[in-house]
């Protein structure tokens, strides 16, 4: 009785493994379904940032009230450093922030992965060892 008892407790304590891999399973799925969507609105806001960009030089300004040295400083405000730091956020800060979320959401993928082969290769030591107790039974 020794041996099937022994049997036993092995796989119970595969069948608890396998158990907290569907738990750990379960939040990276969760965290994958969360940076999918967090890339799909980044992805959205950006392209807004893009149809928005020439929105920064308006309204135009009418030249009667608007001139002189003020005026000119203004626009070219506006039209250099407000207008490429604008661009900056949609183009290079948010592609940075998306090529970090892309790779998060890769390494996710490769852990999920991982955690299912472990829990299909977990299963099938249950399985064999499940048969190994019958084939012990059996010889008593």
């Amino acid at each position: 009785m020794g041996v099937i008892s022994t049997i036993g407790q092995q796989i119970y304590h595969l069948q608890s493994s396998v158990q907290t891999m569907h738990s750990l399973l379960g939040q990276k799925e969760a965290d994958l379904r969360r940076l999918k969507s967090a890339r799909s609105k980044l992805l959205s806001d950006q392209e807004e940032l893009h149809r928005r960009a020439n929105t920064i030089q308006k309204p135009e300004l009418p030249s009667n009230p608007w001139r002189g040295e003020l005026a000119k400083v203004f626009q070219s405000f506006r039209q250099g450093e407000l207008l490429s730091s604008y661009k900056e956020i949609g183009a290079i800060q948010l592609n940075n922030v998306l090529d970090r979320l892309e790779q998060e959401i890769i390494t996710i993928e490769q852990s999920i992965t991982n955690i299912e082969r472990q829990i299909a290769s977990t299963n099938s030591s249950i399985s064999a060892l499940k048969e190994r107790r019958r084939e012990e039974l059996r010889n008593q």
